[in-house]
């Protein structure tokens, strides 16, 4: 699809870099490295990250760039503590019940997405963990339930009018000279943080 087709790509999540077609992507290589930076400042020393079934560990961005960053800062993300579950799947929860029961002391963590998150949420309840006391959380998307969640979400916000106005460029080109090269931008998305992740807040 991506190789017959000749308009210009938005993509939010997987990476089109392999593609000779111009695209406006979000730079979740950047952002993942400022989520792992974030979890550092606000104390967490213990680190965990939860992906998506749908994409392994050597094509997840997210993941090498919250490991790369940890790595960066002196912390070291456990094997034990990177797991890859499915929302639809229920017995994935017996390994998210395992990731958090193990954990002493507080622990950051990263989810590929935020419906990942909501499932951090629910379990953290059943086992009486409190957010983000013992259990910080950060999502990615920023969709309408993270602000409804009980502490909101820390997630990524995508910059969707700044990708479009790109995209429109991208498309006026291709329109103007057939024969342009293609390219590719990143927009690096906001991190939003709210009270999920805001261990320090509550240590003063």
């Amino acid at each position: 699809l991506y190789n017959e087709s000749t308009i210009p790509y938005i993509s939010l999540g997987h990476s089109l870099d392999d593609f000779k077609k111009s695209s406006v992507q979000v730079n979740s290589f950047s952002i993942s490295q400022k989520v792992a930076r974030h979890l550092i400042e606000e104390g967490y020393r213990n680190f965990a990250y939860v992906g998506t079934k749908n994409l392994n560990l050597k094509n997840d961005i997210r993941f090498a760039a919250f490991q790369m960053e940890l790595n960066a800062n002196g912390f070291e993300l456990d094997p034990k503590n990177t797991i890859r579950i499915s929302t639809e799947a229920h017995s994935d929860e017996s390994r998210i019940f395992q990731l958090l029961k193990r954990q002493i002391e507080p622990v950051g963590i990263f989810c590929y997405h935020d419906l990942l998150a909501v499932e951090i949420y629910r379990i953290c309840n059943l086992l009486s963990k409190r957010i983000p006391e013992d259990v910080g959380i950060v999502g990615f998307d920023d969709l309408s339930i993270a602000t409804s969640l009980s502490p909101p979400l820390t997630t990524i916000q995508y910059r969707i009018a700044s990708m479009a106005d790109m995209t429109v460029n991208l498309l006026m080109t291709s329109i103007r000279s057939s024969n342009a090269p293609y390219d590719n931008y990143y927009v690096e998305p906001n991190l939003v943080i709210r009270n999920s992740s805001t261990l320090s807040d509550r240590n003063r």
